[in-house]
């Protein structure tokens, strides 16, 4: 079984969570701490849809995340809102659940607005790709090659998990 909850239900797992996204992308954010991650998650605590976190269960586990953010990088500031924090753990990768976490981000924010999402990835062009996403350019982030992609959703009502 799978369900998908917002992080908002949640609060008690924000310095998990915080821990995974530490770990996977500290590297791109050198000069932020722990602390700063745990802070940017409770942000998502609102009720509204920027920043929003998503949390992926499987078999009662949590099993990942993704989340809608203002901005993602120090560049690029013109362009707004980014799909993020897609992270899926270890032992769950390969059983379609980042996927599923992805779809559902992309339907809620296809049904709350029109304009494109932005996402940058250093290696999982072809996954985005495969579900509508286009790169727009690659430049060099942090000392490492990445593209920005961007989904502009079909209509409000059209896109299907």
């Amino acid at each position: 079984m799978m369900k998908i909850e917002c992080l908002s239900v949640h609060p008690h797992l924000i310095d998990h969570i915080a821990r995974w996204h530490f770990d996977e992308w500290h590297s791109l954010y050198p000069e932020r701490t722990l602390d700063d991650f745990v802070a940017d998650l409770r942000e998502s605590l609102g009720e509204h849809a920027v920043p929003s976190t998503w949390l992926i269960f499987h078999q009662g586990e949590l099993s990942g995340t993704a989340a809608v953010l203002q901005h993602d990088m120090e560049t690029n500031r013109e362009l707004t809102p980014w799909l993020a924090n897609v992270y899926i753990k270890q032992d769950k990768r390969g059983l379609g659940l980042g996927r599923k976490v992805v779809h559902h981000v992309m339907s809620a924010h296809g049904k709350q607005s029109d304009e494109p999402l932005f996402l940058f990835t250093e290696d999982q062009q072809a996954f985005y790709q495969s579900m509508g996403w286009q790169e727009i350019k690659q430049e060099c982030y942090a000392n490492k090659p990445v593209s920005v992609m961007q989904f502009i959703p079909a209509s409000r009502t059209d896109i299907v998990a």
